[in-house]
């Protein structure tokens, strides 16, 4: 039996470790991660696409569209569906402009989301052009997020590289799909509706 006083003092001394980890509530975002390959940078540009409707693309255009996704979701760290809150612009001492979103995520397909993301897109940057002028078509919005984790050859911090999609709701089922097939998930039977007429 612990001596008077001495199991409060305990609790404290045991959660002093997981305070100092994170506890409860940790970043997620990884300490250490690879360089992103150069293939990869295509599918995480750090821009957006605004295809709501892919069933309405037809020929090359419907097969790229299907190609990079399933890149994605076969390459990604992180899948969510995210809210737009925030939309800001920055600009350096090289007089670079960098743009800045705010997400909150709604619903997560795939991996652990961290509570302080942030996302960026630097002037150069193969994505920022989609940015650029389309704060509207952006800001309170919802979209599928796709983050790959990079920590460049030289740096000490892991960065996300990402695009984001309109979460339509075909787009986002299908990414699902997807997501279960990468991890080995068994899909769920399709409900069934019975109707019984009586005479």
């Amino acid at each position: 039996m612990d001596p008077p006083g001495m199991s409060g003092a305990r609790a404290i001394l045991l959660c002093l470790p997981l305070l100092a980890c994170g506890g409860s509530a940790p970043s997620a975002r990884p300490l250490t991660a690879e360089p992103i390959s150069v293939d990869d940078r295509r599918y995480f540009e750090e821009g957006v696409d605004f295809i709501v409707d892919p069933e309405a693309l037809e020929g090359r255009w419907a097969l790229e569209w299907r190609q990079e996704l399933e890149a994605r979701v076969e390459r990604a760290d992180v899948i969510a569906v995210v809210r737009v809150h925030t939309f800001s612009t920055q600009t350096d001492l090289q007089r670079q402009v960098s743009f800045y979103l705010r997400v909150d995520e709604e619903r997560r397909l795939l991996g652990v989301f961290p509570t302080d993301m942030a996302l960026s897109s630097r002037e150069g940057a193969l994505g920022y052009a989609t940015l650029e002028g389309n704060e509207r078509r952006i800001l309170q919005q919802r979209f599928l997020l796709f983050v790959k984790w990079d920590q460049p050859e030289g740096s000490t911090g892991v960065v996300p590289r990402w695009h984001m999609s309109p979460a339509a709701n075909t787009v986002v089922d299908r990414v699902q799909r997807l997501v279960n097939a990468r991890l080995g998930r068994e899909e769920a039977p399709p409900r069934t509706r019975v109707i019984v007429r009586e005479n």
